[in-house]
């Protein structure tokens, strides 16, 4: 979609008489003939494999997503769509293989949107991927991209409701800027529906698309200053006008079409023409099958025993602090935190063999940067998907329980990322010398952009030893990267009440992806690293996220 903001010209709307919905209706009834049908299949076989001058000049906001997606890495085009689709624009899922670095003509994005995760779209970007129930529509222009109306038409004809049914109607769209005849048989297996813009002025040639060995239903948009009645040619609905004289039309005409939708055999991830792109698939860890099957649910409750040690003797430390002259008890304090000390250093070695502390440091290790960030938003999509579920399950059980019993069930099910370093952290802190990578893997993951929980949100409490191993090394890392003696860090941390909004500031700030919600969901104290560029006052920003009670941070 074109993202510069034009405004469409105004016209006076054009009414829908009766006689507009018999052409309508006369259009969608129409049979397919074998004549139409040779041309569909002459026109699919006339592919051009030209791309466009690979000339570096960015004259729109177009060409400059097209240059960045074109030129980044594939974790790099992860952050720029979820950017794009967390402001609501369209990506740049197809671009031309202008560098030519592969044979064919076109590079195929598609992947990218299996690994972004949106709270605000509820995670539906990889069900758009695989989904084969959405209408979808291929929007395409014959005039030049300097004249095509073509954004302004998706602008104002689609997200509508069809008042007459009081029901909505979700659209995937694909808006085709340039010559959409070198991408047909791309539109032919992708579309339900083809809406064509020419000039009215200019003799155009009829153009047909097939799908799955039947005629795909097309739009004709005669842009002209003039609004004219609709009319039906073979296998096509004419429209004639400006933007707001055919508005109307064209939404009826949609509706009318995709009420006897019928689900399509290609989703966007099957379509794999390997003759007219290049998809850059990102070669998979083959543990990404082990994170899918794990048993998240119970994973915190039963498997990280050292936390959950852990957790018991705070609540020891706890009440050993607030004894005052009472030797007896505190001896017994005493004694109950190191029966949960010698617990842990028993269980490092069972915990050493659990699959999930086993794949989420192979993770960590893995040489290959992009891999890495992949599998760990594949583990972190994990996490959120079953929390949803879980979140599922106790809105039921709230009615049947007391609230204070469903509420600490539902504290002890939900498992993330933070509940796997606690567990790596506790193990660095019983046998720092078996474990001494751990610290390494670390401060790599604060540098590859994620954060790190530095004040434990569940018990207040703090493993100074592996705090100090971890920010030690750290350091050391960022010194290697930056060739300094010694790196400056800016440390910005907000304070506030609690679901002040914090985190959400910070995100947008600077881009991050720190845990937020409409109530209180930061726990403890998180901290992310930020690469500065062109400062010479600091390198870095080390960016302190807390949940809000000031006193425990």
């Amino acid at each position: 979609m074109r993202l510069d903001d034009i405004s469409p010209k105004s016209s006076a709307a054009m009414l829908v008489v009766d006689e507009d919905k018999q052409i309508l209706d006369e259009w969608c009834d129409t049979n397919q003939r074998e004549e139409e049908q040779q041309l569909t299949n002459v026109c699919l076989d006339q592919i051009f494999y030209d791309v466009d001058s690979n000339s570096t000049e960015l004259h729109s906001l177009t060409d400059v997503l097209v240059y960045l997606t074109n030129n980044s890495k594939f974790t790099s085009k992860i952050q720029c769509f979820r950017l794009l689709f967390d402001r609501r624009y369209a990506v740049p899922i197809i671009t031309p293989n202008v560098n030519r670095k592969h044979k064919q003509p076109f590079q195929y994005h598609v992947d990218v949107l299996k690994f972004i995760q949106l709270a605000s779209l509820d995670n539906k970007i990889p069900y758009l991927v695989n989904s084969q129930q959405l209408h979808r529509i291929a929007i395409v222009s014959k005039r030049s991209i300097e004249q095509s109306e073509t954004s302004h038409l998706i602008a104002n004809a689609f997200g509508y409701i069809d008042e007459e049914n009081d029901k909505k109607w979700p659209f995937l769209l694909l808006h085709v800027v340039g010559n959409y005849k070198k991408l047909s048989s791309f539109i032919s297996k992708f579309a339900n529906l083809v809406i064509i813009e020419q000039d009215s002025s200019v003799k155009q040639n009829s153009e047909i698309f097939a799908r799955n060995g039947s005629n795909l239903p097309v739009i004709i948009w005669n842009v002209s200053e003039n609004n004219t009645r609709p009319r039906t040619e073979p296998g096509h609905y004419v429209l004639t006008g400006t933007i707001n004289g055919i508005l109307k039309n064209l939404q009826m005409a949609c509706i009318k079409r995709l009420e006897k939708f019928t689900s399509s055999n290609n989703s966007l991830d099957q379509i794999n023409d390997k003759e007219l792109f290049y998809r850059p698939i990102p070669c998979q860890i083959n543990i990404l099958d082990a994170i899918k099957s794990q048993d998240y649910s119970t994973l915190r409750r039963v498997k990280l025993l050292l936390q959950k040690s852990f957790n018991i003797g705070s609540e020891y430390h706890k009440k050993l602090n607030r004894l005052k002259n009472e030797p007896s008890e505190q001896r017994a304090l005493h004694h109950k935190i190191h029966e949960q000390e010698q617990y842990r250093l028993s269980k490092v070695s069972n915990i050493e063999k659990l699959n999930i502390i086993e794949i989420f440091t192979n993770v960590l290790k893995h040489p290959n940067f992009d891999q890495r960030i992949i599998s760990l938003n594949e583990l972190i999509g994990a996490f959120d998907a079953c929390q949803q579920a879980v979140r599922q399950k106790m809105d039921g059980d709230l009615y049947k329980t007391k609230f204070v019993e469903a509420k600490a069930i539902y504290a002890a099910t939900l498992v993330s990322i933070e509940h796997l370093w606690k567990e790596c952290s506790q193990l660095y802190t019983c046998d720092p010398v078996r474990y001494f990578y751990y610290p390494d893997v670390a401060a790599q993951y604060l540098i590859d952009g994620f954060s790190l929980e530095l004040l434990d949100g569940d018990t207040g409490m703090i493993c100074d030893k592996w705090i100090n191993a971890v920010l030690k090394k750290l350091n050391s890392k960022l010194q290697e990267i930056r060739k300094k003696k010694d790196i400056k860090i800016f440390v910005l941390s907000i304070l506030g009440v609690q679901s002040s909004g914090k985190s959400t500031l910070l995100n947008i700030m600077f881009s991050v992806r720190l845990r937020s919600s409409a109530a209180q969901c930061t726990r403890g104290v998180n901290i992310q690293l930020i690469r500065v560029e062109n400062r010479d006052e600091y390198d870095y920003i080390l960016l302190m996220d807390t949940e809000g009670k000031v006193e425990r941070a």
